[in-house]
């Protein structure tokens, strides 16, 4: 199932990787509020950048938790079983 910019899958993922379509990225923050270990506002443009492409488990649920408030649907998540 997609939704918005991001893939949810069904089976447990063995990876993900995150990343920001720049080109939708407004500036909000709500992702660095939701996952301030994976993303921050940039200090030379008004954007998000990701900090960590590839979290470990322990932060999955916060990355989806950001593409879920990002209200430009910037966030793209790929979780992939190898």
């Amino acid at each position: 199932m997609v939704v918005g910019c991001f893939r949810i899958t069904t089976r447990k993922a063995r990876e993900l990787r995150v990343s920001i379509d720049l080109t939708r990225c407004a500036g909000y923050g709500n992702c660095v509020d939701a996952a301030e270990a994976v993303f921050e506002m940039s200090d030379v443009d008004d954007i998000a950048v990701v900090l960590l492409a590839e979290p470990g488990p322990d932060l999955w649920e916060s990355v989806r938790k950001a593409a879920r408030v990002c209200p430009a649907n910037a966030i793209v998540i790929d979780e992939a079983d190898e």
